[in-house]
């Protein structure tokens, strides 16, 4: 039962740049769906920073607590999303709040942008009240300090309304502007507000304007800005919307979650968290209510638990319908894969592999497929793409996906992979289409090919191919194995796509 590394790509230099980002965690996992085990983290936002994940977010007091008793912000850091390290704890009563159980959500930035970041700004929620900043030397904020000794946002910067909740976009503009967007979402009109941020960080460049909608979006508060190809989106939970434009107007495109409420993860539009990209792989963060999870009862998938009660801000309980839950999170993450149209779709197969406790950037011989998507790093020419469908997809949840390799050095990585044989055994792969010249499967042990198989150019359609695979020796000397997707020889010029539907240990 060795922790292992595959990838799929073409040879040599592509394999070894991609393989440096987990090499150092085969034999040290521990991670799992909760993120951090016995342990709250409610609302987190990661941030990747100098190739290290970081996990900013709040912490629920007690699993008996009958309101939001939040206690304290906490910092944690990963550098493949596996294993966690806790880094730093910060009080209320380091800010203006003083004494408080009211340390809501947060959200940070950071300066200069075009090289080794100096300057760190966390911005957090004094519960529904305000929104205050400070500033620290370091991305674990060990030193942060309350520049403002005062509030950022008030109510009086938005005709009354709520300054809670903040989110922060760092844009790829020409101008390398900052957003700052929060407070709460009933509908129509939008009562999310957005404003630039100066270049100090710890001041407005302007007053806060009105989010605003083509039509409505569901949801309440937590909103969550992010930027993918050129589209601005804008989730409240699950429920997000699309625009062109950082301001609005917004286009409401749908839910991420699954268009079930079995067994949702709390993939609602209760989820607070944040969806981030890494080795070219998207990730989505979210806390879920513990009690729910534990029961495996759903919650509907708008902004509330499908019922009609949401836990508030004032201590009411979290109930849906006969079923009470207490006000206590963890955290979960999962893939989030984006359609040809740009819509989100979480990756809820992906969580029903073990129920989800083996986590992102873990896999196991065991599982019935692994799917090509739920890579952890690419290199070169390699992708999410969506697979055509033999019919119309009625919801996004339901979309498939599969990886494209379609030109050398391209590569997805599959870290960790558990309960591989001693003795060996087959390898089934599934193919999309392969319409390439020349391409070929490798099964990689170090630099010995286990086994491997010839993509035919015909292959246009889906297909299945099984080959036989075995260690070059004795098993217990592994460290990294390697499945390898390219040219034969690696040298060949390469014609057309491959596309990698699935694979499967036997």
């Amino acid at each position: 039962k060795s922790n292992t590394t595959m990838i799929c790509c073409c040879r040599a230099a592509a394999i070894c740049a991609v393989l440096v980002a987990f090499s150092a965690v085969v034999g040290r996992v521990n991670g799992s769906n909760p993120v951090v085990l016995n342990t709250s983290i409610a609302d987190p936002h990661i941030h990747i920073i100098g190739d290290v994940a970081y996990m900013y977010a709040g912490r629920d007091k007690s699993p008996q607590a009958r309101g939001f008793e939040m206690p304290d912000w906490n910092v944690w850091s990963s550098h493949d999303l596996v294993t966690w390290h806790h880094e730093t704890t910060i009080f209320p009563n380091q800010t203006y709040m003083g004494q408080s159980l009211a340390c809501w959500a947060v959200d940070v930035a950071y300066t200069p942008r075009g090289g080794k970041p100096s300057a760190f700004y966390f911005y957090f929620s004094d519960g529904h009240l305000s929104t205050g900043v400070m500033r620290a030397t370091t991305p674990t904020l060990s030193d942060a300090v309350d520049v403002l000794g005062r509030p950022l946002l008030t109510p009086l910067l938005v005709d009354g309304n709520y300054t809670y909740d903040p989110t922060v976009l760092m844009d790829d503009d020409a101008a390398g502007s900052v957003y700052i967007a929060f407070g709460r979402h009933d509908g129509t009109p939008s009562l999310y507000w957005i404003a630039k941020l100066a270049t100090n960080m710890t001041a407005l460049a302007e007053a806060p304007r009105p989010i605003t909608f083509l039509g409505a979006m569901p949801g309440d508060d937590k909103p969550t800005l992010h930027k993918r190809d050129g589209v601005y989106y804008l989730s409240g939970g699950t429920e997000y919307s699309t625009a062109t434009n950082v301001y609005g107007p917004y286009t409401y495109r749908g839910s991420t979650g699954p268009a079930r409420d079995d067994k949702n993860y709390g993939l609602t539009g209760q989820a607070h968290g944040r969806y981030f990209p890494w080795h070219g792989q998207w990730f989505h963060v979210w806390c879920e209510f513990v009690d729910q999870n534990n029961t495996l009862l759903g919650r509907g998938r708008g902004g509330g638990d499908g019922k009609g009660t949401v836990a508030s801000g004032s201590g009411a309980e979290t109930s849906t319908g006969e079923h009470a839950y207490h006000a206590y999170r963890d955290s979960w993450m999962t893939y989030t894969h984006y359609r040809h149209n740009g819509e989100m779709v979480d990756d809820v197969s992906f969580l029903d592999q073990d129920v989800g406790r083996l986590g992102v950037g873990q896999y196991s011989g065991q599982w019935q497929r692994i799917e090509t998507e739920w890579y952890m790093a690419v290199a070169g020419a390699a992708a999410t793409v969506e697979l055509p469908a033999t019919q119309p997809v009625a919801n996004a949840s339901l979309a498939r996906f599969g990886v494209t390799l379609n030109a050398p050095g391209a590569a997805a990585v599959f870290p960790n992979m558990r309960h591989l044989s001693p003795k060996g055994g087959s390898l089934t792969l599934c193919y999309a289409s392969c319409s390439g010249s020349g391409a070929a499967i490798e099964l990689v042990y170090q630099a010995s090919v286990l086994a491997r198989h010839a993509c035919s150019p015909a292959s246009s359609g889906p297909s299945n191919a099984t080959v036989a695979w075995s260690w070059p020796g004795a098993p217990s000397s592994m460290a990294n194995l390697s499945l390898v997707v390219g040219n034969s020889p690696p040298s060949a010029a390469q014609e057309g796509v491959t596309v990698l539907d699935w694979f499967r240990f036997h």
